[in-house]
């Protein structure tokens, strides 16, 4: 089978499972609204869960399963006519297993330890006087604890996705999602109960993506030899670590802009991003996850490498273009429709809608960076993602010191999406022009200003819709949903197949 036609069927078969897990993702940010409402207790614990939920995207999401999968497909090249390669294959596994484990829980128990001397960087002193940041602390101690797990997990995925299956590690975080639910509304509804509730869930989804791993290898032993793996793996994940700090500190800063402006903020932040991040990861994520090791075999085989990349990229640069025009033209109904319940008003979920439609541009640039970085990871050419992430942390902040007074909360999503613009321009180029052999990307402007028009039309139905009720909301979805129908199916039967699926 082709190569273009392995990374299309994969990327759908992810998106399956990404779809899964991001709808059940919103299931549970609507539970936890109705029961808690928009209040300072529940951003004090969006504020203690977003610091490991970054530190999870780290390893979960980024250095640890893509430097992993690209040490596994390294071994599985070398040793393919070795004898033994299938205890070797083992034993590099258990190595790498048992030392980020233990190396991951002992860093939970530092961040755990020290939390009170810089949890307070990331909040405004409004906020620490209503008592946010008392409470964020101690939702953190439990909250913290998912960052192993997260770790483990994501050997789990690496694991899987050497193997060739895309589908079983995506609904990984659907299990979490569901786990979570189901322990807060069986338990007594106090905002501590959240946290408990997300290390409960992380250990079940560590489970569920451990067991493929060992059901097929056994029991994973550490042999001191295979250290160097860990190593190699430690320096291939130094960019991406660099990269996640960045954003971390970039974190930091936000949260401080954010509850400087209101104190529950932060939940409308956390709900807004959950509903963005939804056709991020249904193909950003997807298509980036199961390229991996696939251009990393054809690295060294520059036309089908290219080929490869560019067919992800086309393919990313459709879909990005559909999931801005939808999410744009369908913002403020579909936060309405889906978080107005219980404690949860209208007022509340339009609030949420403000937020997120400064976050749109977002999803065509990020879909982007996350095809493009995974061919740096690729190539072994990861000095430049160190270079972008120190460009994007410097003006994201810039942006905001500027357009903060001006925009209100609106300057943390334009903010973030001007910088991710720039970010794309810079991988772009230097994968272009920097790589060992020229490589012609697909285009991009084109594209981009036409995810922007139709960004720029939907602000007439935007202002509308800040008018309508409930019923009214729920009734122009429905006749969105029925005009998208049609759009999926004219893909379906004339675009798609040109991937050759």
């Amino acid at each position: 089978m082709a190569a273009s036609s392995v990374l299309l069927k994969r990327s759908l078969w992810a998106s399956l499972g990404i779809l899964f897990s991001r709808l059940t993702g919103i299931f549970r940010i609507q539970v936890i609204n109705a029961l808690f409402g928009n209040t300072i207790e529940l951003s004090a614990f969006y504020f203690a869960y977003r610091i490991p939920n970054v530190l999870r995207e780290l390893f979960a999401d980024g250095a640890l399963a893509s430097a992993f999968t690209q040490t596994l497909v390294d071994v599985e090249i070398q040793d393919n006519q070795k004898s033994n390669k299938d205890n070797q294959y083992r034993e590099i596994l258990g190595t790498i297993f048992w030392f980020f484990s233990v190396f991951s829980l002992l860093l939970a128990f530092i961040l755990e330890r020290t939390s009170f001397l810089w949890m307070g960087l990331g909040t405004s002193q409004n906020f620490q006087d209503q008592g946010g940041l008392g409470l964020a602390q101690s939702l953190f101690a439990w909250v913290v604890y998912y960052l192993p797990c997260s770790t483990i997990s994501a050997i789990g995925m690496a694991y899987l996705s050497q193997k060739g299956k895309s589908f079983w590690p995506m609904v990984g975080t659907a299990i979490f999602n569901v786990s979570m639910m189901l322990f807060v509304i069986f338990s007594h509804n106090s905002i501590a109960d959240l946290g408990y509730a997300v290390t409960f869930a992380g250990i079940i989804q560590t489970i569920f993506l451990l067991y493929p791993l060992f059901s097929q290898q056994g029991f994973l032993i550490v042999r001191i030899k295979h250290l160097h793996y860990v190593l190699k793996i430690a320096y291939g994940m130094f960019p991406r670590i660099v990269n996640q700090g960045s954003l971390l500190i970039s974190l930091f800063i936000n949260s401080f802009f954010a509850t400087s402006l209101s104190p529950t903020a932060l939940g409308e932040i956390q709900s807004a991003q959950t509903l963005i991040q939804l056709p991020i990861s249904l193909v950003g994520v997807a298509i980036g996850f199961v390229s991996l090791p696939l251009l990393s075999r054809h690295k060294d085989e520059p036309k089908v490498f290219e080929k490869m990349l560019n067919q992800g990229i086309s393919l990313g640069s459709l879909l990005g273009i559909l999931s801005v025009g939808g999410i744009s033209f369908c913002i403020v109904p579909l936060c309405v429709v889906l978080f107005s319940y219980g404690k949860f008003r209208i007022e509340d979920s339009q609030a949420i809608a403000r937020m997120a439609i400064a976050y749109i541009p977002a999803i065509f640039l990020s879909i982007q960076a996350k095809i493009l970085t995974q061919s740096y990871f690729s190539l072994n050419q990861t000095k430049f993602l160190m270079l972008t992430s120190f460009l994007f942390l410097g003006l994201n902040t810039l942006l905001n010191f500027i357009f903060l007074p001006i925009l209100g909360i609106w300057s943390l999503g334009f903010s973030n999406s001007a910088a991710q613009l720039f970010e794309v321009l810079i991988l772009r180029h230097f994968l272009t022009k920097k790589y060992p052999f020229p490589t012609k990307i697909a285009k991009f402007v084109p594209y981009f200003l036409l995810a922007m028009t139709f960004y720029g039309l939907s602000f007439f139905i935007f202002n509308l819709s800040l008018t309508w009720n409930y019923n009214e909301a729920f009734k122009y979805l429905l006749a969105m949903a029925f005009l998208g129908f049609f759009i999926i199916g004219g893909l379906l039967k004339w675009v798609i197949p040109r991937f050759r699926l």
